[in-house]
């Protein structure tokens, strides 16, 4: 049997057909702007038949779908409490999709997906904990315990974006001051780097360029700060790094190893340092696996 697995985003919507981990068929189309919640549930549903027809796969070869969304979801009814990128707040994406569809449809948020997909098939396969940070525009995080996501009581758990590693410093886009996204995000880095792109930095850095290393040794400060915190917290065998910053692999694997140095609580805590293998997809694979167990 196959699954659908959809990642939906503030951007693009991604629908994949997977089976055991690969995406066999995949389509994207572009986010609608100002939609409410009945158009998106039947443009989702409407993807969901169009893919499924374009490769001649029968609706009934499909055993579950799963569905990755950027905001707080109650995973165990499938209520999608707040998603503030789309403009969507409080609605049953589960109830309303099965109901067009007949398949059991499942809902999570999308960073936990995307730990999923690296949990099940990607840089933590064969760990029963992980952690996956996506260093993006901003920061993301799902949490991986015991082989389980874990959601947190009120189902907002992940955000480790948004835990505080400066009193009173910079200004995060939530309203709060001193966030480890203010610091560590892509976003950041570019501002350290006085403009210039996280590539740029990373690339000059490697061809000696002083200002760069300076400006990298900086971030990468910042960043082995809560990369520590989350160590020390949750004690993880590994923490998968995604996002754009993850492009620089081994590289910025180094800068981790020198950089966390002393800023690990316990020296016998050997949490693994990983780059995120299944980049894009990881979110599609991750919604696909939400019917699982």
């Amino acid at each position: 049997m196959h699954r659908i697995g959809i990642d939906l985003g503030g951007s693009n919507i991604v629908v994949g057909i997977v089976n055991s981990g690969k995406i066999l068929h995949k389509k994207s189309v572009g986010t609608p702007n100002n939609i409410n919640a009945e158009t998106l549930i039947a443009k989702i549903v409407r993807l969901c038949n169009e893919i499924l027809d374009e490769n001649k796969i029968e609706l009934s070869k499909i055993s579950s779908i799963g569905i990755g969304v950027p905001g707080s979801v109650n995973p165990y009814t499938g209520e999608l409490i707040k998603a503030p990128n789309l403009g969507i707040y409080n609605i049953n994406i589960s109830h309303g999709m099965k109901r067009l569809l007949g398949v059991d449809v499942y809902v999570d948020n999308d960073a936990n997906c995307a730990a999923l997909g690296e949990f099940e098939y990607g840089a933590a396969k064969g760990t029963t904990s992980s952690i996956t940070v996506t260093l993006g525009t901003g920061i993301g995080g799902g949490i991986i315990l015991n082989g389980k996501i874990y959601h947190g009581a009120f189902f907002g758990a992940g955000e480790i974006g948004h835990h505080v590693i400066k009193t009173g410093g910079k200004l995060c886009n939530c309203g709060k001051k001193g966030c480890w996204e203010a610091y560590a995000s892509a976003t950041a880095l570019r501002r350290i780097g006085g403009g210039k792109g996280p590539k740029r930095i990373f690339g000059d850095a490697r061809s000696g360029d002083t200002k760069a290393i300076m400006a990298l040794e900086r971030y990468i400060e910042y960043l082995c700060e809560g990369l520590a915190n989350i160590s020390n917290i949750f004690q993880p065998e590994i923490i998968v790094i995604g996002g754009g910053i993850s492009n620089e692999g081994e590289y910025l694997l180094q800068l981790i190893d020198k950089h966390i140095k002393g800023k690990i609580f316990d020296e016998q805590i050997l949490t693994k340092f990983a780059i995120a293998e299944l980049g894009n997809d990881a979110g599609v694979v991750g919604a696909a696996m939400l019917g699982e167990g």
